[in-house]
């Protein structure tokens, strides 16, 4: 039979063993996107540091990151990124009651995610546009919103129309 095995000098990325350690807050797949220059990869993990952190209730560097992760998605031209990092971004200003901030991010990411035609993030933003509605007292345009968020996930066929309906009887 023959050795399917990779040669141990194509294991690794040369110089992998000298890859930067983290700083504090940052995470390893952070600092090794940023080591190798993968724009990408960075712009991804700032989206998901600054979801972890925001579930923390770290909400300032959950800004600070999901602020950079929107940047280097426009400066590499990417707009699934963008569009995810601008939903990611408006949830957490909606945690820390900057409701009429979240919903320009949720309205940009919106439009942005009609154009590319990603139908789930569509459906995320209209999802955080009716929570931003209805933080400011503006229950039947969010129940609107709900309606539209909830056809595209069953559509989609996920879990989060169920989350919907819930909004949709209050």
């Amino acid at each position: 039979m023959k050795d399917m095995s990779w040669p141990a000098s194509a294991r690794y990325p040369t110089g992998w063993a000298t890859m930067p350690k983290p700083s504090t807050g940052t995470s390893r797949p952070l600092a090794i996107f940023r080591a190798v220059g993968n724009r990408h990869g960075e712009g991804d993990a700032l989206t998901g540091l600054g979801t972890a952190q925001a579930r923390l209730g770290h909400h300032l560097r959950a800004i600070d990151h999901h602020q950079q992760a929107v940047s280097i998605s426009r400066e590499i031209g990417d707009p699934s990124l963008e569009v995810e990092s601008l939903n990611s971004f408006g949830e957490t200003l909606l945690a820390t009651g900057r409701s009429d901030d979240a919903h320009h991010q949720h309205e940009y990411a919106l439009t942005l995610a009609q154009k590319i035609g990603n139908r789930y993030e569509q459906a995320r933003a209209l999802n955080g546009i009716a929570h931003s509605l209805q933080a400011t007292g503006h229950l039947d345009q969010a129940h609107e919103h709900w309606r539209q968020a909830f056809g595209i996930y069953t559509d989609l066929g996920l879990p989060q129309a169920d989350e919907i309906i819930a909004q949709l009887t209050l």
